[in-house]
């Protein structure tokens, strides 16, 4: 066993959804990887209520790691750089390493800070232990295939690695390496788990390509359930959510997956709240899905029109997500719906129309964030030819979310200014909400009553009291 030490963090963010309520699954991964390798490892999840840098100090002088390593999004990249300078004054020989999707996207921008001594660009499944056994060989370790640096003024970035494309040769994530009772829910424990990489649709909007690739990897339906055999076993727990951007391409492995569920006698609970594809979903899919414990079901919809459907290249017709949410709701699968504010050939009458199909086709968990060009991807170059700018790409992204007080508006065009962008954002994500608390509403006391109870809530304060028990983990209306 080697002697190096590994701390993988997780930056505090502010979220929407409150605090976490599942572990980490990306980095319970490399964590796994990296034990198995012989590497002793440890996770720090500052996200967790009540955690803050001193937590992070703390790991510092008790674990005494030799390498840090910070896994980022856009809107948590300068948490991690400021982490990165709080390591560098209490120890400055401790080796700084940031990834994660932004390292990957904004590579020659995300290296520069002064106290990160790498990144990590694309997945670092094959490469994460040849990077850690290479310490402290400074030359070896600038090698290793899918990590930058800068050498004065200098930036250097090795090749991303290949992606792994047999996923069942990767170890099941070990998530006794993490506080569990933290993410409880009431008594209620929720693992995750990831079932496929890569997705071979061309979303302008979407930036995971250039992390996971477009070829479509899936996990065998075997040993999913295996994994799941155990984690019931080991932690003595009936929840899942899968993590996948497109759980159902492979139609055929759904069965099997539902089918085993099925036949094990497992009864779990699972969701695939990151969305399934509309137009691979069928009514006897559906249904098996349901009976293999199922809950809930997401799909990314963006907009409702079908000219913008086409601009931005999502390969669905309205009629096949009619048909999609039909078959969710006619299975008695909860239904969550994703809306995009701003894509192309967007406005204002066209926001109006999806929340009219929101209500009409009676999805239960409407969703709208405003869109986001981000780096590297094809609506970065669209808005460059055809709209203007309010923020730089790569500041926007950095500085703000659906969390900050003022979200604001990234880029607009001439015939949806920015005033109407953020206006009509607004509305629609009141009216999703008042309309999600009314179903839950209607859920526990019937049509009428729940009716009735849901009036106060068109008061913006009720909902933020409401929003505010949520964070706090004290209900899950907002699930």
């Amino acid at each position: 066993m080697s002697d190096t030490r590994v701390l993988l963090v997780r930056p505090y963010s502010r979220s929407v959804y409150g605090y976490p309520t599942t572990p980490l699954l990306g980095l319970g991964l490399l964590a796994s990887i990296l034990i198995k390798a012989g590497f002793k490892t440890m996770i720090l999840d500052l996200r967790l209520k009540g955690y803050g840098n001193e937590n992070l100090l703390a790991a510092i002088t008790d674990f005494k790691p030799h390498i840090i390593g910070f896994s980022a999004s856009s809107f948590d990249y300068l948490n991690a750089v400021n982490l990165c300078g709080i390591v560098k004054k209490n120890d400055s020989s401790i080796v700084t390493v940031i990834g994660g999707p932004h390292t990957t996207m904004c590579p020659e921008k995300a290296v520069e800070p002064e106290y990160v001594d790498y990144i990590c660009i694309g997945e670092a499944d094959k490469t994460i232990s040849e990077f850690v056994g290479a310490y402290p060989d400074k030359e070896k370790m600038r090698q290793i295939a899918g990590f930058g640096y800068k050498d004065g003024n200098k930036k250097y970035f090795n090749p991303k690695p290949e992606h792994i494309y047999d996923l069942d040769s990767l170890p099941f994530v070990d998530f006794g390496l993490f506080s569990l009772d933290k993410y409880r829910v009431g008594k209620n424990l929720t693992l995750p788990l990831f079932t496929s990489r890569g997705c071979p649709y061309n979303c302008c909007y979407c930036c995971s390509y250039l992390i996971h690739g477009r070829k479509y990897r899936p996990r065998s339906a075997q040993s999913l359930v295996q994994e799941i055999e155990m984690n019931v076993r080991k932690f003595n727990t009936k929840n899942f959510t899968i993590a996948d951007d497109a759980f159902n391409f492979d139609k055929q492995r759904v069965i099997d997956f539902c089918n085993l569920l099925i036949e094990r006698n497992l009864q779990i609970e699972w969701d695939c709240p990151q969305g399934i594809r509309a137009d691979k979903l069928t009514p006897e899919i559906a249904r098996l899905m349901k009976r293999a414990g199922c809950k809930l079901l997401a799909m990314g919809i963006e907009s409702v029109d079908p000219d913008v459907l086409k601009m931005v290249q999502k390969g669905e017709t309205i009629d096949q997500i009619k048909a999609a949410i039909k078959a969710v709701n006619e299975a008695g699968i909860i239904s969550k719906a994703f809306f995009l504010v701003g894509l192309p050939g967007d406005s204002v009458e066209k926001i109006f129309r999806s929340i009219k199909f929101f209500k009409e086709n009676k999805i239960y968990i409407p969703r709208y964030s405003m869109i986001v060009a981000y780096p590297a991807t094809g609506l970065e170059k669209w808005v460059k030819e055809n709209a203007g700018w309010y923020y730089d790409p790569y500041d926007y992204v950095t500085t703000h979310n659906e969390c900050t007080d003022d979200i604001g508006v990234q880029f607009d065009t001439n015939d949806f200014p920015g005033k109407e962008r953020l206006k009509i954002f607004r509305y629609a994500e009141s009216e999703a909400e008042i309309w999600l608390i009314r179903n839950k509403l209607i859920d526990k006391f019937g049509a009428f009553t729940g009716e009735i109870l849901a009036l106060p809530f068109h008061l913006k304060i009720f909902r933020d009291i409401l929003r505010l028990a949520f964070k706090l983990n004290i209900i899950n209306v907002y699930s």
